[in-house]
């Protein structure tokens, strides 16, 4: 059902309802690491910490039916990204290091009734403060994710009269116009989005954008 017989300390709490708690995997390798409940069942982690760890061959993703707290992701190497549906419960969750290369965490295709869940009950739902990889959040409120103002930008549907404007001057394949259509294209308001590292080839043209639409009356925070 989940594949996570890896996984020391999972239990069936009750019917349908599997729990893992107060557990730290640190350095360890697992051939996937998919929280991926059958229909009718959930999947709970709570207090738990994945930290240097790995998968090989497989992959890292978290689907509908799980629900995530105060779990923390530190470097975990888990081929190119780590996804995360925005269906999942998420409650103080931190993804910091370097890897993966990216983080996604948006609506599965298959979540047909999905709805952004509000953070109102939460401190946080998501911390990508010390996460350096690729970050996009889609599907949940941009006020419940942790961010770094200097890395990571607010993109709304509400900015899209000034950034398709021909005041604007961006491309059609222009970072900004991207995400837009990423928001668009799920169905929500508002995503977080991280801005290219001063490493990347387009990290200059960027920023100059950047500056452009702040000009023209943007504010991505």
């Amino acid at each position: 059902m989940l594949r996570l017989e890896d996984l020391d300390g999972l239990q069936c709490v009750e019917d349908g309802v599997y729990q893992l708690s107060d557990h730290v995997f640190d350095n360890q390798t697992f051939a996937n690491l998919e929280f991926t409940p059958g229909s009718g069942e959930t999947l709970v982690l709570q207090n738990v910490e994945f930290i240097n760890c790995k998968t090989s061959p497989g992959t890292s993703r978290v689907t509908s039916g799980t629900k995530l707290t105060k779990v923390l992701f530190d470097n975990l190497d888990c081929g190119d990204a780590l996804r995360v549906s925005a269906a999942v419960e998420l409650n103080q969750v931190v993804v910091k290091g370097n890897k993966p290369a990216k983080l996604l965490i948006q609506p599965d295709d298959d979540d047909a009734d999905f709805a952004v869940a509000m953070g109102n009950d939460v401190p946080f739902k998501v911390d990508v403060t010390d996460y350096s990889g690729e970050t996009v959040v889609i599907g949940i409120p941009a006020c419940s994710v942790v961010r770094d103002p200097s890395r990571h930008v607010v993109i709304r549907r509400e900015h899209e009269a000034i950034i398709t404007s021909p005041d604007s001057g961006l491309s059609t394949l222009s970072f900004w116009k991207i995400y837009l259509k990423k928001v668009k294209v799920f169905g929500c308001d508002e995503g977080v989005f991280s801005l290219p590292p001063s490493s990347h080839k387009k990290h200059g043209v960027v920023m100059k954008e950047k500056q452009k639409l702040e000009n023209l009356g943007l504010c991505f925070d």
